[in-house]
């Protein structure tokens, strides 16, 4: 199979992509079975399971198998974020001891993973709608096109390169790109493009496809007569001309809003994700696995005065001591490989000392250093009990002070619990940390917080919720913030979502400074909010009625609702403290 064959079993993909560049019988033999049982736990082996199945079942499969390793990029890029790198240039990079990346490498790899292999809404056009649509569109576009030739979509090139309408544009603008890309899709999945799908047209059919407005014949005779073409056209012109787009808007809302809507899942090609399986993340698992914990004990610190430490545009992750974080409040450093001296370790291989992946290492007045959390990373898809005893008994004696987390990629297993009674109350494992699992995240990020701390101005803390809905842009809250804190004792205040934002002193906070806040993330303010309870006694959440009922709901949490005249009638300050 060459490569611009379309692959059409799970099989022919697989092989296309070069088995994914997996080492199926070696270090990946877990993720491979995990694609097995996904596509058919019956078969005897992956390339069985693989043989039944279509292509566009398993490049599914495959990304959602992949999907924990993409958040994981995230959560490092977030990293790069804080280390200052949000307008980098190529220079920026991440380092390790026999490999470096660039950070727009990364970027540009999650968004093209988020763009493919999903489910898209797109409403259901019958062949009528199809015809009513294309008519509104053309009739714009001409008038649109003011002599512009050039607008005009070129019939003779086989697929589109269109651009995304932009978050804030008009509904029926996005269902109008929704449409085209699944008119293409279908084309592809036949093995057809714009120029083909007008060519050997069966016409003896016309009529045994009833009404549906994505059954490929009909698409093919729509297109016969350049109509999909036409629509990315006028689709283009939109985009660049508001006089048209505003002229059009009218009678297409009108006529999408009468349609329903279905969903459907995007197809991707062996071609679209071979880049993205060149990705170091394959190569290099279990370093980027401890780059991605590294990440998650500094970004609940984010808005607190944390510091990512970075080596002329590289943050590194040797295999050496590196100082990756400081956080300025306590004097806390987050280290990599340091090494203390321990007498006759129990680990095979440990030879007079102990070299855990990350410590907390807090200085006294006395300039000193003392280690209160050691965080020791394994990749492991099963527990090991006796090495994992030897680990957290060594990491424990060296440090008498610290406690001690393993964390793993796969299962935990019970170690700990056979630990002598000196090191057992120190010494826990987290098990199946990673983005697809929120129990064990959290309890990872509340244990960092709840040891590595900044210390307490105030028994109690103002957050005020920045997700989308409470529209931020259009609020003045300065007054209302300062007098809550001025009532409970409050000197700060939090912004955040789904993650803590920033961190500022309600004093001096300024309203136009607030409404830069707003951000368009989820509304997930559990997490957040119980990172900060490990600091605080008491949060009083200023937010909607929407983030009030998932913490009432919460139960983690006791919330009470109270009334604060000086807030917007349609905020609500809730009290919230830890059950």
């Amino acid at each position: 199979m060459s490569s611009g064959d379309i692959a059409r079993t799970g099989l022919e993909a697989w092989h296309q992509l070069g088995q994914c560049g997996l080492e199926i019988e070696g270090r990946d033999a877990d993720l491979a079975e995990t694609i097995r049982k996904r596509i058919d736990a019956n078969a005897g082996t992956l390339e069985e399971a693989l043989a039944n199945c279509s292509s566009e079942a398993f490049l599914k499969t495959f990304l959602v198998t992949a999907e924990p390793f993409v958040k994981m990029l995230a959560g490092i890029l977030r990293m790069f974020e804080m280390a200052g790198t949000k307008h980098g240039k190529h220079h920026w990079k991440v380092a390790f001891d026999d490999y470096e990346a660039s950070v727009e490498h990364f970027k540009e790899w999650e968004r093209v993973f988020n763009s493919i292999g999903s489910y898209e809404e797109v409403p259901s056009l019958t062949r009528q709608a199809w015809h009513q649509l294309a008519g509104l569109a053309r009739t714009s576009f001409v008038e649109g096109r003011k002599g512009d030739t050039g607008a005009f979509w070129d019939t003779l090139k086989p697929r589109s390169e269109l651009s995304a309408p932009g978050l804030h544009s008009e509904p029926w603008m996005r269902d109008l790109w929704a449409l085209i890309l699944r008119a293409e899709q279908v084309f592809y999945n036949a093995g057809l493009d714009l120029v083909t799908a007008r060519q050997n047209i069966d016409w003896s059919n016309q009529d045994e496809e009833g009404e549906d407005g994505f059954a490929l014949g009909f698409l093919r005779k729509f297109q016969h007569d350049y109509q999909v073409s036409q629509l990315i056209a006028a689709y283009q012109v939109f985009l660049s001309n508001d006089e048209a787009r505003q002229d059009a808007g009218g009678a297409m809302s009108a006529l999408l809003a009468t349609v329903s809507r279905t969903k459907y899942w995007t197809t991707v090609t062996t071609e679209e994700l071979t880049p993205f399986l060149q990705l170091p993340i394959w190569q290099k698992r279990h370093e980027f696995y401890a780059a991605w914990v590294a990440s998650e004990q500094i970004a609940v610190f984010r808005g607190s005065g944390v510091d990512v430490h970075s080596e002329e545009g590289r943050i590194t992750f040797p295999f050496r001591e590196t100082r990756v974080a400081t956080l300025h409040a306590g004097h806390w450093s987050l280290i990599s490989e340091r090494r203390t001296s321990l007498d006759a370790p129990l680990g095979a291989g440990r030879k007079g000392n102990v070299q855990p992946d990350y410590g907390w290492w807090q200085e006294g007045g006395d300039g000193q250093e003392t280690c209160a959390l050691v965080v020791e990373v394994k990749h492991y898809k099963k527990a090991a009990s006796r090495s994992w005893i030897e680990v957290l008994t060594d990491y424990a004696t060296a440090h008498p002070n610290a406690e001690v987390l393993l964390v793993n990629y796969g299962r935990g297993g019970r170690a700990a619990e056979t630990l002598a009674e000196t090191h057992k109350k120190r010494c826990r494992i987290i098990g199946e940390l990673h983005p697809n699992s929120p129990a064990s995240l959290q309890e990872f990020r509340e244990a960092v917080v709840r040891i590595v701390a900044t210390p307490k101005k105030a028994r109690n803390v103002i957050v005020l919720d920045v997700s989308p809905s409470m529209n931020l842009e259009r609020r003045k809250l300065s007054v209302a913030l300062r007098e809550i804190a001025a009532r409970f004792g409050c000197e700060d205040v939090f912004a955040v979502d789904d993650e803590i934002v920033s961190n500022r002193n309600v004093a001096t906070l300024q309203d136009d400074e607030i409404q830069a806040f707003s951000r368009n993330k989820a509304e997930k303010l559990g997490g957040p909010l119980a990172a900060i309870l490990g600091i605080y006694d008491a949060v009083w959440l200023v937010t909607d009625s929407i983030g009030a009922t998932s913490i009432r709901v919460d139960p983690r949490f006791h919330a009470d609702l109270l009334v604060l005249p000086g807030l917007d009638h349609d905020l609500t300050l809730v009290e919230v403290r830890t059950r």
